[in-house]
């Protein structure tokens, strides 16, 4: 897509190119000044242009005015646009915006900050150049002129597309003023992951010690079908599920203790730097572990437990998050089965939730809960 110069930009971004001189040495023996190799041109920005991208209600970033995302290829192009899903108002001019961007002479840079309320819906990229920290630029957060502004923050932002006359910058500093008047500079480069690392989540994974089991579940209801396993027990990972080389996938839980009625929360994240697509939300197990085995403390009278054939995309560092009340009537109304039951009621032991909605196995966390009137279980010895 050729891109039309804005004239708003062009005095910060058609910066005056220049010759490197050549060196003078000593006189060779054919009487000639030898110079160094041909003039190269000075490094510099010879078109760009924005487009407002998005304006979110929540972000992952902190302590700072603003994020910056640089984009040097079509596949890191593809997961940002996974992870900063496009808005639906502008998608097809955000799409017609990234037409025939060529990585050989071009950069996208995403800049992204907040403002004290929803007027604060706009984010302005200017001076654009190259300089020290690579791609330089400046942007600010602009009110809109509307007059009920609601009160939670806005978090807008804005793709710039920048052309240079050489191989691009793999860098970028972004000086950031914020709604509320603060200002920060803020960097990024093409290597920066787009996803956190696994190490660096918020949660557990299972408890160090093992539990003793509980006997296995019996269900006095007539003609009750228990939730079947939907994976193999050799093919479950704890925590991190894994891909080529790193994981893909990470499943954290907020607490391993649980007293009944307490809210038990899941989330599901994409650890890798592509997006990952998995089964719908619905697809686990909530087991305990027994004599038997682990056993799915749901049942059904009904035509057992079927779920939808679909997939979900996750952007690097989307998910899932799962909140679920430990309770036999809470446990029922997060399942997509509103016709079971758990069956029989919740006992004290070693709990796990198995996310089986992956390409094989599952991705599991572990917990323990401790049932109405009764003592956490105990851990064994072994």
């Amino acid at each position: 897509m050729a891109m039309d110069r804005r004239a708003a930009l062009r005095a910060g971004v058609l910066g005056v190119g220049g010759a490197l001189a050549g060196c003078l040495g000593p006189v060779g023996e054919n009487g000639r000044v030898p110079t160094e190799s041909p003039p190269r041109s000075v490094l510099r920005v010879t078109d760009a242009e924005t487009v407002r991208f998005a304006v979110r209600r929540s972000v992952g970033w902190d302590e700072a005015s603003g994020f910056v995302v640089l984009v040097d290829s079509a596949a890191r192009q593809r997961a940002m646009l996974t992870k900063y899903r496009l808005p639906d108002d502008r998608r097809d001019r955000i799409l017609e915006f990234l037409e025939d961007v060529d990585y050989g002479r071009e950069r996208l840079v995403l800049v992204e900050s907040v403002g004290p309320d929803q007027c604060h819906d706009a984010l302005e990229i200017e001076a654009v150049e190259v300089g020290d920290g690579g791609i330089t630029a400046e942007a600010t957060v602009r009110t809109s002129d509307a007059d009920d502004c609601g009160q939670a923050l806005a978090f807008p932002s804005s793709l710039l597309r920048a052309r240079f006359n050489g191989e691009p910058p793999d860098e970028a500093t972004v000086e950031v003023t914020d709604g509320r008047g603060g200002a920060s500079t803020v960097t990024a480069t093409a290597e920066d992951p787009l996803s956190p690392a696994p190490e660096d989540l918020p949660g557990n994974v299972r408890p160090a010690a093992d539990a003793e089991p509980v006997p296995s579940l019996v269900c006095e209801t007539p003609g009750a079908e228990r939730h079947d396993q939907r994976f193999d027990e050799a093919n479950l990972a704890w925590g991190d599920y894994p891909g080529e080389g790193s994981p893909r996938l990470a499943i954290r839980v907020d607490n391993l203790t649980y007293g009944h009625g307490e809210t038990l929360n899941v989330s599901l994240t994409n650890v890798a730097e592509q997006p990952v697509e998995t089964g719908n939300s619905a697809r686990y197990n909530l087991q305990v572990d027994t004599e038997a085995g682990w056993e799915d403390v749901r049942v059904t009278t009904g035509d057992g437990f079927g779920y939808a054939d679909e997939s979900v995309a996750h952007g690097p560092g989307e998910g899932f998050d799962w909140s679920i009340e430990l309770s036999e009537e809470g446990i029922i109304e997060a399942s997509a089965h509103g016709n079971a039951e758990v069956c029989p009621d919740l006992r004290s032991g070693r709990y796990r939730f198995a996310y089986w909605g992956v390409e094989e196995g599952a991705v599991a966390v572990a917990f323990d809960l401790e049932a109405r009137g009764a003592r956490t279980p105990t851990p064994s010895r072994s």
